[in-house]
């Protein structure tokens, strides 16, 4: 095989030699400058067409998915009792009060209508609009209703079955914890397209969204408005199919005078650049597109320059004809080699092309599964503290029930001790044993007064009086106090030590509810700890960057945080959901058994403060509860200074 670099080395010294070197250099230097101009001017112009149209691509995206009509489906879908009431059939059509909602709904983010579905697709409740009520219809048929009820939140464009009017469908499944994460219906909200015209019809560029079956949706050219991206009729027809379901599209439709090719396109005869972009909506037929298009720029110059380039090249086309027929052998040798190392590296890249392929979508498989476990466990999460809160709610109500009518009945009791020692005479030879009976009983009494407290500490949430305060001055304060001595004595050989900040911890609290917050947690952990032990108690400031996730999940901000801790027993990681419940103890016969109601107690004022609570526990080693109480304004301004 002859060798590549001398054939052409032979060629250059023949060129050379039959038309002179400063001819051909001249006339090389001319190509090369002419054909770089133009070439730079259009790789630029290419560049900042593909930026834009990527920018208004992603700009057409944000306005589809973060709507608060998306937000407000969720929602919906989650949290709305009478929705899921419809669904399950429980209230009649239409109910009034679920209309009232679901209108406030719609007038509140400006949508066309909101409107919920059972899962047969029969629509059990619509919000009122100018239109026709819905409620009765049924859209099973719609893309939206099957993905919506197999779980997923969608956003959905088609044209209205009912108004014929073009609309954004954000559909979302309605929860039903008793099916166990399959959803009793479907809530919807349809919004108008206007804003997304309205951001289109802002740009230069010509631009139109385009459905699966090449149709335009929205544009911001008027007459390009249900226009078909084919001058052939589309299979299956547009307005026959669950994109459009309406006969009226057969009277609307026709087709856009444009004609695409790779990344040009003729527009009313004038040639321009088009780009076709992806846009991520739900659609069984295929993908939802932004066709981009932008006018070339003539560029006369470049163009006159390249023309007399080829006419001087024009001059040389003879001799390199003679050139050619001399080298014909040599060239097709080379070619031939030169074939065969292009089909050997195209088969490379091939296979690097479609493992890298098979790599990418494994690795979209293995996000999509953690995405979808991450999301089934969240959702597992919020069940579950939804049921702890209202089983704490109604634990609440019925406490302060009882503890109303207890308090009114332990009153005389309370009181009858004192009374009947005053008539006491000394002179009787049981006065000592009646003593010892009457002192049994009025402690037996203020401990259950203690009790009803705590009970009606429970029936009386949200009723808590705030005040600026310094949770310093409430540790000092406590310390002098009543209970700091039942402390003491219960904990004789335990290392009771307090700790107060170094600066002050200004929050919004009442000092009666955390004092009692304070004593509950304090006796708990000295009821814990076998001697000998310690239990501490510490004040300081936080400042969290990001959620913290424990018990609870407490969101960034400035906290002044309280921490209780022990060297006891520890919690069994069992217990730990369950320990502020009321009622709940796990203390043995031969401890000091309490009631079950001072953890209630605490979480209960906590919620009331605002604040937040953390449990850190190990058997054996002790525990430490953390309560997050918000600093103020004027502390968290400081804390930033």
């Amino acid at each position: 095989m002859p060798d590549p670099q001398n054939a052409f080395q032979r060629i250059d010294t023949l060129w050379r030699r039959l038309t002179g070197a400063a001819l051909p250099a001249f006339a090389a230097l001319l190509v090369s400058v002419n054909a770089g101009l133009y070439l730079a001017v259009n790789a630029r112009q290419a560049t900042q067409f593909d930026r834009d149209a990527k920018e208004l691509a992603q700009r057409t995206t944000d306005l589809l998915f973060e709507s608060p009509a998306a937000g407000a489906s969720r929602a919906i879908g989650m949290s709305n009792l009478r929705c899921l009431q419809a669904c399950r059939g429980t209230l009649p059509p239409d109910e009034p009060s679920l209309v009232a909602s679901l209108t406030r709904v719609r007038i509140e983010l400006g949508a066309s209508m909101v409107y919920v579905m059972n899962r047969d697709g029969l629509t059990v409740a619509s919000s009122s609009v100018d239109v026709r009520s819905i409620t009765g219809n049924s859209y099973r048929f719609r893309p939206y209703f099957e993905r919506a009820l197999a779980g997923h939140h969608v956003v959905y464009m088609a044209l209205g079955v009912t108004t014929l009017q073009r609309g954004l469908y954000y559909a979302a499944p309605v929860a039903d914890p008793e099916r166990h994460g399959q959803p009793a219906g479907v809530v919807v909200i349809k919004t108008p397209v206007d804003e997304i015209e309205a951001m289109l019809r802002t740009q230069p560029d010509a631009a139109a969204l385009v459905s699966p079956l090449g149709v335009v949706y929205c544009a911001n050219r008027v007459d390009w408005l249900y226009a078909t991206m084919s001058a052939q009729r589309l299979t299956p027809s547009p307005h026959r199919t669950r994109e459009y379901h309406s006969d009226a599209f057969a009277s609307m439709s026709r087709p856009l005078g444009a004609r695409h090719a790779a990344q040009r396109a003729v527009v009313d005869g004038r040639p321009c650049r088009f780009r076709s972009i992806d846009i991520p909506l739900e659609d069984p037929d295929g993908r939802w597109r932004l066709h981009v298009y932008r006018p070339l720029t003539p560029w006369s110059p470049v163009w006159l320059y390249v023309g007399g380039t080829l006419a001087v090249a024009g001059v040389y086309a003879a001799a390199a004809a003679i050139l050619a027929l001399m080298v014909t052998r040599r060239r097709s040798a080379i070619a031939s080699q030169a074939l065969l190392r292009e089909n050997r590296d195209q088969l490379e890249r091939m296979v690097l092309e479609r493992t890298s392929e098979l790599v990418d979508a494994n690795a979209q498989l293995r996000r999509e599964m953690a995405e979808r476990i991450q999301a089934q466990q969240h959702q597992r999460e919020l069940t579950r503290r939804l049921e702890h809160a209202r089983r704490m709610e109604a634990l609440g109500l019925l406490a302060g029930g009882v503890a109303h009518d207890l308090n009114n009945s332990l009153t005389p009791v309370l009181a009858l001790p004192t009374l009947l020692r005053e008539e006491l005479s000394e002179a009787s030879p049981d006065l000592p044993r009646i003593r010892r009976e009457l002192d049994l009983i009025e402690q037996s009494a203020e401990h259950a007064v203690a009790t009803i407290r705590d009970l009606l500490s429970l029936g009386r949430r949200g009723t808590v009086d705030l005040h600026p305060m310094d949770l310093n001055d409430l540790l000092v304060l406590w310390q002098s106090s009543v209970d700091a001595e039942e402390a003491a004595r219960r904990g004789s050989n335990v290392a009771l030590k307090v700790s107060p900040f170094r600066e002050p911890l200004a929050i919004q609290g009442s000092e009666p509810h955390l004092l009692r917050v304070l004593t509950n947690l304090v006796l708990n952990a000295v009821d814990a700890v076998s001697p000998p032990g310690h239990v501490g108690v510490a004040a300081t400031r936080v400042h969290l960057d990001a959620p913290l996730h424990g018990y609870e999940t407490v969101p960034p901000g400035v906290y002044a945080r309280l921490a209780v801790s022990d060297s006891g027993c520890g919690i069994a990681p069992s217990d730990l959901p369950r320990i502020f419940e009321p009622f709940f103890s796990r203390k043995k016969t031969s401890q000091r058994r309490g009631t079950g109601l001072g953890l209630s107690v605490v979480h209960g004022i906590t919620k009331d403060h605002g604040g937040f609570i953390g449990v850190e526990s190990a058997v054996g080693r002790g525990t430490t509860f953390y309560l997050y109480l918000p600093l103020t304004d004027e502390a968290r301004k400081k804390e930033r200074t």
